[in-house]
């Protein structure tokens, strides 16, 4: 063999070996014969044990269709017209594999008569593989921009042309892949806003620096929408800026979070100002104290960022700092904060502080920080004086009226007793008095009709008032009318308790003579009336009371003092009184108004009572006015209601905002995390069928996080509606899901996961805090699982007395509950050294079980694991 002859044998043998690698065959038909010759290379393509067949054995190897057709149809095309044919083919071999192969073909011609065809085949599997991922991770870019509400578009600043991404050719009205300018663009900005756009391009591509640009659009429908764009300019290998690329998203949604939260913080500060609240942080490191500017203003303190203590105890009463400090002392000592309130002096005049607050420690238990909400309460604590002072002057009124009020708690069989009345019965203030005690007291005589207004008043719910004689220790002798006004009855309709009071009629019953002195000294206005409605007599507080002087009312009709809607009103009571004279209370089941000379309605109470005199039955109206008992009533009721209002409101917005913000944050940390982990291992792989199946994998996790961003808008969605979302959730679905959003950490940690949920699988729950809890509660089983073993995880339904519930076992590394359970679900509370322990797992947890009216518990044992079990 000559040196040429070798070379070109070691050619062709270099030849195949590349064709093999490039998986390239070649082939050659036969017109004569009508037979296909086959290299090797081509018969491994096509997986086919024979170099020689013809189309008729084609069958025999191949799925019957277009294989067979399109090679019939390039033949019959090459001899014809001379047209060598290059063809994409799809087919299914014999060992039921599907291929991709690209097949060229070219005949030889003798005087016009095609004598054979030859060509060559190529495995092209890969790469329509490839393609296809291709077409794939374009489809789901564009439904991510389409559902994150963003797109991307390219400016080439040679030709001032723009090329936009699906998502942007649909928002601006265009066909796909159509050039358009960059004025096209900019036309449907706000017409307010294409000025500043305009200068801010023109600036932007005049320093090749694109600074982030905020600008409203309106859509073709007119709606408006606020833009943000972003860009960056892209350099060729020279160094020159050709192309800027941009990426703009609808923000309109987040725009508009961002002021909800603003106005919030609004009404946070215009709260604080109201209730003239303020808050302060005590660092105990440093002795310095940080203060609320609404804090700095209610104690009249310097704005500065640290104060010293003991500037917030300056203005402190003289006679409250003792005390003050041995209480902040007990405090730090006992690290609890027990709510408590002291004076000030601020420019001579004393006001009134009410102090809550909870004291922050560290992981050693030792006090690092106290937080304090001091609030000016100088108001209530007037009205509460006030109320103290009218208490008084009851009391002091009773004993002068010879009247005195009681509570009977039927349960405990307990009387309680006004000062006055202790004083009428010559008990020493403070006895404990029961039915027993008062009955020894009772007249042998009038003990029965006593007991049996008891009985009634049990039996059928109403007391009926009891004039009685009682006897005292010294042997005095007394008459009282006990009188029941009030009768309290609990859910059941049972009654737990009546109220009434004890009216010494001793002087009326033996001094009649000495009647119009005792008028004159009663403390409230006392009319005499016959029994024909005419006033017989009025006392000097009666007088002051309605304007009139005894000349001008005396032998005149009570009507004229009784608004006319009271009168019908008033005809029962006059027929119950004189059927039955007793001292009652006049109750019309709403208030009762007189009038005075000027013809205006005053408040009043008014009790009545029989008095028997020479010329027949008279009725005397002891009237009280309750015109300052009704307006500081009202201010109450109305200032507590303001206060519910208000508190309810900020609650719920707070609490909607910190959930919100909470699962948002956590939730979305998972998938992510997830994603970055196969991102890893799709670098580090070498195999392209182990790379194909990891990037398989992304789509599961992508169309898990998308699903996630939009429940979560949804939920935000629902929270401003101020409801919570519920929907049918199974436990089964949010299992799968969760095992595939912690993917990559299960197989890392080797856990095994199982669940059960054959008791009940389906419940009405809200899906995003579903989610959230098998995240936190898996995830930190797998986290903190024992180094010597693969973790175990088991999640199991069950309903208990009709109750569902939820609980999860690991064989982690357990949690010492004697040392760490009253913190176990405390924001930012860890209990293992984990690099990535955060301490709002199980935080975020119960907040969302106790947010949907659940419990949650755990059961842990240090080195053996933990069982998290929960309520529905």
């Amino acid at each position: 063999m000559n040196n040429q002859n070798h070379k070109n044998q070691t050619t062709d043998i270099a030849q195949d070996a590349i064709n093999a690698i490039a998986r390239i065959g070649s082939w050659e038909f036969n017109l004569e014969t009508q037979l296909f010759t086959l290299n090797q290379i081509s018969c491994d393509i096509l997986e086919i044990p024979q170099s020689t067949l013809n189309l008729a054995e084609c069958s025999s190897y191949f799925e019957v269709g277009s294989f067979t057709t399109q090679i019939k149809k390039g033949i019959d095309d090459l001899i014809a017209k001379k047209i060598p044919f290059d063809q994409e083919i799809e087919l299914i071999t014999s060992l039921n594999k599907t291929i991709w192969v690209h097949m060229i073909g070219n005949g030889t011609f003798s005087e016009n008569i095609c004598l054979k065809i030859s060509g060559i085949f190529q495995d092209i599997t890969k790469r329509k593989a490839f393609e296809k991922k291709l077409l794939q991770k374009n489809e789901l870019l564009n439904f991510t921009e389409k559902k994150a509400s963003l797109g991307h578009w390219k400016l080439d600043l040679n030709t001032d042309m723009v090329t936009c991404s699906q998502n942007i050719c649909r928002i601006i009205g265009v066909e796909e892949d159509t050039p358009i300018t960059i004025d096209m663009m900019i036309n449907s900005v706000h017409p307010e806003d294409i000025n500043m756009v305009r200068a801010h391009f023109k600036k932007s591509l005049k320093n090749n620096i694109f600074e982030t640009l905020h600008h409203r659009y309106l859509l073709k429908d007119g709606t408006e929408r606020i833009i943000q764009v972003l860009g960056e300019f892209i350099a060729d290998e020279a160094g020159n800026f050709n192309n800027v690329l941009f990426i703009s998203q609808d923000i309109t949604a987040r725009k508009q979070f961002e002021e909800g939260l603003m106005e919030k913080n609004q009404l946070f500060s215009v709260i604080k100002r109201m209730m003239k609240l303020g808050y302060w942080l005590w660092d105990l490191r440093t002795n310095v104290l940080t203060c609320s500017e609404n804090m700095s203003n209610l104690l009249e303190l310097e704005h500065n960022e640290g104060l010293p203590a003991k500037t917030l105890l300056k203005n402190v009463h003289p006679d409250d700092l003792e005390n003050l400090h041995a209480y902040l002392e007990e405090v730090i000592l006992t690290k609890t904060f027990k709510s408590f309130s002291h004076r000030i002096i601020i420019d001579g005049v004393i006001r009134y502080i009410q102090v809550n607050g909870k004291v922050n420690i560290d992981k050693n238990g030792e006090a690092l920080t106290i937080l304090g909400i001091s609030q000016d309460v100088t108001a209530q604590k007037d009205l509460e004086i006030e109320l103290q002072e009218k208490n008084r002057l009851l009391n002091f009124a009773e004993e002068k009226a010879g009247v005195g009020h009681w509570r009977w708690i039927i349960n405990e069989d307990l009387f309680l007793l006004s000062k006055s009345l202790f004083k009428i019965f010559g008990i020493p203030e403070g006895t404990r008095i029961t039915s027993e005690t008062l009955l020894k007291y009772v007249h042998p005589e009038d003990r029965k009709k006593v007991e049996q207004a008891k009985e009634n008043a049990i039996k059928n719910k109403e007391f009926i008032d009891v004039i009685h004689r009682i006897i005292l220790d010294d042997g005095t002798l007394k008459y009282l009318n006990a009188t029941g006004g009030d009768l309290i009855t609990n859910d059941k309709g049972e009654l737990i308790e009546v109220r009434g009071a004890f009216i010494n009629v001793t002087k009326q019953q033996k001094e009649i003579l000495k009647f119009k002195g005792l008028l004159e000294s009663a403390p409230n206005a006392t009319l005499i009336i016959g029994q024909d409605s005419i006033i017989q007599m009025i006392n000097k507080q009666a007088e002051k009371l309605f304007g009139y002087t005894p000349k001008e009312l005396v032998g005149q009709s009570i009507d004229m003092l009784i608004p006319s809607r009271f009168l019908k009103k008033r005809a029962p009571i006059r027929e119950v009184f004189f059927n039955n004279p007793k001292v009652m209370s006049i109750d019309i089941d709403e208030d009762y108004y007189l009038i005075n000379k000027k013809g205006k309605e005053i408040p009043v109470k008014v009790s009545i009572g029989p008095l028997q005199a020479d010329d027949g039955l008279l009725i005397s109206m002891a009237i009280w006015d309750i015109t300052a008992e009704k307006l500081a009533e009202h201010k109450m009721l109305e200032s507590n209601e303001r206060l519910e209002i208000l508190a309810k409101k900020l609650t719920a917005q707070n609490q909607q905002l910190a959930d919100f913000t909470q699962i948002t944050s956590h939730n979305l940390r998972a998938p992510v995390s997830n994603l970055n982990s196969i991102v890893s291992l799709y670098k580090t792989s070498n195999r392209e069928e182990e790379r194909s199946e990891i990037f398989s994998k992304f789509e599961i996790v992508i169309g898990h996080l998308t699903l996630t961003l939009n429940t979560l808008v949804e939920t935000l969605k629902t929270k401003s509606e101020k409801s919570v979302i519920r929907k049918e959730v199974s436990f089964t679905q949010t299992l799968k899901k969760t095992q595939d959003i912690l993917m990559a950490q299960i197989s890392d940690s080797g856990a095994l996961i199982k669940g059960d949920f054959s008791a009940i699988d389906v419940v009405s729950y809200n899906p995003i805090y579903m989610e959230s809890i098998f995240q936190n509660l898996i995830g930190n089983a797998i986290k903190y699982k024992d180094p010597e073993r693969n973790p175990e995880i088991i999640v199991t339904s069950e309903i208990e007395n009709g109750v569902v519930k939820l609980s999860f076992k690991d064989n982690g590394l357990g949690i010492d509950l004697k040392k760490h359970g009253h913190k176990l679900f405390g924001l930012n509370k860890v209990f293992h050294r984990h690099p990535d322990a955060k301490g709002v797992g199980l935080f975020m947890t119960k907040a969302q079980v106790e947010a949907m009216g659940g419990k949650i518990s755990a059961e842990s044992q240090v080195g053996k694991g933990s069982i998290f079990s929960i309520e529905f």
